[in-house]
């Protein structure tokens, strides 16, 4: 427990695990014809992503715990990291129904169609803005590492 007080980043390690087990569920359910499965495909990337994001910010803390400036900028970087992946995971996987199924296909014979599943790209722009802003927080860490950088060098 005292670990994680000087080491948040040590929250990671969990979270990847069950990035993991959500990829490894998909790969399972999903029944990869790579001939008009762009959900499957696109998922499987979207796992893939999270996993060496995570992995990357748990290797850049290891390395860099001495230069970091403040463990507090640690804490809110791990948080917001941690809280964003879980969200995103949440409305990617509550598309889908049982065995990683889309619960509905879509039926674009008509023009009117199209307009009953515009929650879809709705729920996208969500999704990009989500993600959008988990690459943004990603500049705490790299300005806590500057600013102890600059501490350090000028010290």
């Amino acid at each position: 427990m005292k670990h994680l007080k000087t080491k948040p980043y040590i929250l990671f390690i969990p979270v990847i695990i069950i990035v993991f087990i959500a990829f490894i569920d998909e790969i399972k359910a999903g029944d990869f014809h790579f001939i008009g499965s762009e959900q499957a495909l696109g998922n499987t990337i979207f796992y893939c992503f999270l996993i060496v994001q995570l992995s990357s910010l748990y290797t850049l803390y290891t390395f860099t715990k001495k230069l970091l400036y403040s463990s507090v900028l640690t804490w809110i970087h791990t948080v917001l990291t941690i809280a964003f992946v879980f969200i995103l995971l949440k409305t990617v996987m509550g598309n889908n129904g049982f065995a990683g199924m889309p619960r509905r296909y879509y039926d674009y014979s008509e023009l009117e169609n199209f307009d009953l599943f515009s929650f879809r790209i709705a729920q996208l722009k969500i999704n990009l803005k989500i993600l959008i802003l988990l690459v943004l927080t990603q500049l705490i860490y790299f300005f806590n590492l500057g600013i102890g950088s600059f501490k350090s060098v000028k010290a």
